[in-house]
């Protein structure tokens, strides 16, 4: 198809997580199939992490944990996990104490006692008293020898006579001590590193003010752990998805044969959500494993949409061919996915509904029976106009072409009816039969067997095929109908063909 090499600017504002600025596509309308399904945003998404640094990876639909390496550190180690991942709180004695004060708790606690408040006793080398606190490291600026750099006004508070000044261990900074407190005590309902209000460096090792140090990084672990998602949490959502994916694999068989990329496509993600055994591959996160979840609920609805159509399928059907492009845009990416993508296959996934349905009725031996009649000609015309036609697909267009799907069925047979689950159940419950006692034709026509299930004899099928069998064997070319039921076998319990 030549669309497909159309280069002119798509320029649609793509539904990315940045609403205020959306930004526009920025590929061409042969590569966003005709606004049909659009070719991934590639801006900078930028939001602020909790981490405090910008998102570098373009938009999607949940950030994913910072990469970088932590910035978390105290007086005895540094953290050496991605920036991402949830820290592990250091186990060493805290350093706080003097002759005034000892906190009694581990590094990675909250101290049990405040910061020493008495002056530092102890004389600068220039013979001149330091200018800090007790049991904190003396500060690099004397208040005589640096007394214009040392008393420089930023807060207001520097030049004071009695001013106490602390040294930040993480930039060098030398800050007024009452106006730092205060502005590390301000903004209390924000999550996110303490920082210099110098340079803006984060602050995670100056004993002094720990306890909103400590606090800040209980803060930011916690909505880490939001993120990252805790270990326990991952392994049981990794194992249920591990297992809806195999079930779909099971589900998919009969359609699988004429589409082997939809196989491959639940492999992949299975692959990916195997444990990890080396140390080169980083562990699964919750961001990734949400959107692997979000594409096993769209591989769920894609299977769902030929759940009722029991034919061969062949590679060239229609309904194949949309399934190929919806796993190819699956494929894409096994852990991310974006706004876009999501509304983009929502629809994509109903337009398959629709092609399913009418491949199901116009390759029916009925069809073939009434093709001479115009009104069911036109009718179908106007459905294939819908379906596969190259614009974008949309609720009014869908809710304009189910009821013409029931039309087109009805007018080809009054007995090939689109039904629902709804009608479906309601069906199985109206015949009080127990499960295994409903079968199908070789075109997949529903019919049920009473009494004890077995096939005592033939008869034709609306469509033409033969149904039924005789001495509790059904004809071979009959099938079991779970579909309707859910049954697993025939309520004969004996073999269900002849030998």
């Amino acid at each position: 198809m030549l669309l497909k090499y159309c280069t002119e600017p798509c320029r649609t504002e793509l539904d990315c997580k940045t609403r205020e600025f959306p930004h526009k596509c920025s590929g061409t309308c042969g590569e966003c199939m005709q606004g049909r399904i659009h070719k991934r945003c590639n801006e900078k998404c930028g939001v602020p992490l909790v981490c405090n640094h910008e998102c570098p990876i373009p938009c999607r639909q949940a950030c994913k944990p910072c990469t970088r390496p932590c910035q978390v550190k105290c007086a005895h180690s540094k953290c050496k996990k991605k920036c991402g991942e949830p820290c592990t709180p250091c186990m060493a004695s805290c350093n706080r104490k003097c002759e005034h004060v000892r906190c009694s708790r581990v590094c990675g606690e909250i101290c049990d006692v405040g910061p020493c408040k008495e002056k530092c006793p102890e004389v600068r080398k220039c013979g001149h008293p330091c200018v800090g606190f007790c049991g904190d490291p003396c500060p690099k600026l004397c208040r005589v020898c640096n007394r214009e750099e040392l008393t420089e006004i930023f807060f207001g508070t520097e030049d004071a006579e009695d001013a106490i000044f602390v040294q930040l261990k993480d930039c060098g900074d030398v800050i007024e001590s009452s106006a730092l407190e205060r502005h590390l005590n301000g903004n209390e309902n924000e999550i996110g590193y303490k920082k210099c209000p110098r340079c803006n460096t984060n602050i995670s090792s100056t004993e002094r003010f720990s306890h909103y140090i400590k606090q800040s990084i209980d803060d930011v672990i916690k909505a880490k752990e939001k993120s990252f998602g805790t270990a326990s949490e991952n392994e049981d959502m990794r194992s249920k998805l591990s297992e809806e994916l195999s079930n779909l694999k099971e589900k998919c068989t009969y359609v699988s044969m004429a589409c082997p990329s939809l196989k491959l496509t639940i492999n992949t993600l299975l692959n990916r959500l195997q444990p990890v055994r080396s140390k080169r591959r980083q562990p699964i996160n919750k961001v990734e494993l949400n959107a692997i979840k979000s594409k096993t609920q769209t591989l769920s609805y894609i299977i769902q949409c030929f759940k009722d159509v029991q034919k061969i399928f062949k590679s060239d059907d229609a309904s194949i061919e949309q399934l190929t492009m919806l796993l190819e845009v699956l494929l894409r990416s096994e852990d991310h996915v974006t706004h876009q993508e999501v509304n983009d296959l929502t629809m994509e996934i109903k337009r398959l509904q629709g092609i399913v349905q009418y491949d199901n009725i116009h390759k029916s031996t009925c069809f073939q029976n009434a093709i001479t009649k115009s009104d069911i000609l036109n009718l179908r015309d106007s459905i294939r106009n819908v379906l596969f036609n190259n614009s974008k697909y949309t609720d009014s267009l869908d809710d304009w072409i189910k009821p013409k799907l029931r039309e087109f069925a009805f007018k080809v047979n009054p007995t090939l009816t689109i039904i629902s689950d709804t009608e479906r159940i309601e069906i199985v419950r109206a015949m009080e039969l127990t499960k295994g006692h409903w079968y199908k034709c070789p075109n997949g026509h529903p019919y049920a067997i009473g009494e004890c299930g077995g096939a005592m004899q033939t008869a034709k099928c609306f469509c033409g095929a033969q149904i039924g069998g005789t001495d509790h064997a059904l004809l071979r070319d009959n099938a079991l109908a779970g579909e309707m039921d859910g049954a697993t076998r025939s309520a004969w319990p004996g073999h269900l063909y002849r030998d």
